[in-house]
């Protein structure tokens, strides 16, 4: 592990940028046109954290993608 992985504010940026990332894929690129509506509410509802990272990984999952 290095120095720059326990600086709070360095894994804040990450953090952001992974949720960033994640937001652009899920909302302005469509990545998963194909995911259904049923799935959809599935990765965006409870036990699922409102994260967009957290519901790129489930659509993946849905979709047996990765």
């Amino acid at each position: 592990m290095t120095s720059g992985a326990t600086n709070p504010a360095t894994v804040a940026t990450r953090c952001r940028r992974d949720e960033m990332d994640a937001w652009t894929r899920l909302i302005v690129q469509n990545e998963f046109p194909t995911l259904d509506e049923t799935s959809r509410r599935k990765c965006t509802e409870p036990p699922f954290p409102d994260s967009f990272v957290a519901r790129e990984s489930c659509a993946k999952y849905q979709l047996h993608l990765d």
